[in-house]
């Protein structure tokens, strides 16, 4: 990774936590990219570079939240090289970091569900979907073990 490409992805991750604390906050009508832009210390048309709209920070909130956890759960299936019940120790220590590590992510997105256009609410239902299937194969695959 150059160090271009490190600091875009540090700014970006800012940019995505500060949106998130301001829509927690705000809520996410109320919030406005400048007032995003403003949180990072970037003018409206810098945070262009980054998020080229306010979806596109709910739909990288989404992709963090749900679409992430739902493919670290896909991975944790998949490892044979470990035991039934150690996939699903793995699985619920990864829910619960992955849980920790995003508390005002999760409370946004929790609370503009019903806000998601159209198209982010489905990757966000289709993602959540597959981590309960992903839960409910690996307890099952635990119990049967």
């Amino acid at each position: 990774m150059t160090k271009k490409t490190a600091r875009k992805n540090m700014v970006a991750k800012e940019v995505l936590e500060q949106a998130a604390l301001l829509f927690a906050k705000k809520g996410y009508a109320n919030t406005t990219l400048q007032d995003v832009g403003n949180a990072v210390g970037l003018s409206r048309p810098a945070l262009y570079h980054y998020f080229p709209s306010k979806n596109a920070l709910l739909e990288a909130m989404v992709e963090d939240v749900t679409v992430v956890g739902a493919r670290t759960l896909v991975e944790i299936r998949e490892n044979k090289k470990l035991s039934p019940e150690d996939r699903v120790r793995r699985a619920v220590e990864a829910l619960v970091m992955w849980g920790l590590e995003r508390p005002t992510l999760f409370k946004v997105i929790d609370r503009s569900e019903e806000l998601l256009p159209p198209d982010i609410s489905a990757t966000h239902e289709a993602a959540k979907r597959q981590v309960l299937r992903e839960m409910t194969s690996l307890i099952s695959e635990g119990v049967e073990a």
